[in-house]
């Protein structure tokens, strides 16, 4: 609703090399298991990207 006072959250992991968003996650509540789950499939994603970089 208009006028209501919201918050959401952003967590962002980021690379700090490259300074490239790996994976993010936005919602109303941030818990620790949002947090988890995120460096889980942040870490997930890296080691794929670089399995694939490998192959080429």
């Amino acid at each position: 609703m208009a006028g209501e006072d919201r918050f959401f959250y952003v967590l962002s992991i980021i690379d700090v090399f490259d300074r490239y968003i790996i994976d993010y996650h936005v919602g109303l509540r941030c818990e620790a298991r949002h947090a988890v789950y995120t460096l889980k499939s942040a870490l997930w994603y890296r080691r794929l990207d670089k399995m694939l970089q490998n192959r080429l």
